[in-house]
């Protein structure tokens, strides 16, 4: 598994980014599209917004058609009907936003359980490649570390439910947004204030934690990865604290295919956009350039 080189990664976090439209009620708009080339679709991480991506679309969009999803239940997002939230189900929604944009295929890109999704839709041929960053779904129903896991976020309900009343104020208090980007990413200081204000507010009005965490008991995680059959990148990230990638990315390591390429992220965690998102964005467009050369 390759490394990037750590010496070239930190930069000063982007800024200045596009303004993405909302709703009345403050949420973002279900999708963002941007940018014009080969079409690259962005999937977030649970309980996040298409708007994580903000800055990677930014940069995409330059030479790229990005588009990026919120995903159902989450804030912004189509509403899901419990017992509809598991991947399956979230790629049925993802598919049709595809088909709205008459997308037949595309590169996917996705985050925990955006990575997920992103297998679920190669395996319907949507896929030129797949970009898989920490992605979520490599355990059994039942195991350890799927209870595990399950039990962490099971735990984050009652703080979110409590907290949504206070929200508009506690998103931007930067002691809170440090506290909270210090589970998901290595540098909690390195997210700008705006982003983690933004992540803040996704995953406290979001409403999809317990529907998708009784889908995923039911339905066990991510089959067929030895079937795939299109240009993959499984993107690890060395300080991974929620999917520890040496627990949690076994299957992805052993189950794809000798041609899958493999990189370990030096130095951020869950969710690296939030901290570094040049260092996601070279990630994806090198990949993309790099299939395009072959």
């Amino acid at each position: 598994m390759s490394t990037n080189d750590p010496t070239t990664r930190r930069r000063e976090p982007t800024r200045g980014t596009t303004p993405v439209p909302r709703r009345a009620d403050g949420a973002p708009r279900p999708y963002r599209h941007a940018g014009s080339g080969e079409p690259v679709l962005l999937i977030h991480p649970f309980l996040m917004t298409h708007e994580v991506w903000t800055e990677v679309v930014d940069q995409l969009a330059v030479d790229h058609e990005v588009l990026a999803v919120t995903l159902p239940g989450h804030w912004g997002g189509p509403d899901a009907r419990w017992g509809r939230t598991g991947a399956k189900d979230m790629a049925d929604a993802v598919e049709r936003v595809l088909d709205e944009c008459g997308w037949d295929t595309c590169h996917i890109v996705g985050n925990s359980l955006g990575g997920w999704i992103a297998f679920e839709l190669e395996q319907r041929g949507r896929a030129r490649s797949v970009t898989a960053i920490a992605p979520a779904g490599g355990w059994t129903t039942l195991s350890i570390p799927a209870v595990r896991l399950g039990a962490a976020f099971l735990a984050l309900s009652p703080l979110m439910f409590l907290a949504r009343p206070f929200a508009s104020w506690a998103v931007g208090v930067r002691r809170i947004q440090k506290a909270a980007m210090s589970v998901v990413t290595a540098h909690p200081a390195a997210v700008p204030f705006d982003v983690a204000k933004r992540a803040l507010n996704a995953a406290i009005h979001s409403h999809a934690l317990l529907p998708v965490l009784w889908s995923a008991a039911r339905d066990g995680g991510l089959t067929g990865l030895g079937a795939t059959a299109t240009p993959v990148q499984l993107v690890l990230c060395d300080k991974d604290r929620v999917i520890p990638w040496r627990v949690y990315a076994q299957a992805f390591l052993d189950e794809l295919p000798d041609t899958a390429e493999r990189l370990l992220l030096p130095d951020v965690g869950h969710v690296p956009m939030l901290e570094d998102p040049d260092l996601v964005a070279r990630t994806v467009r090198g990949f993309i350039a790099e299939l395009a050369a072959a």
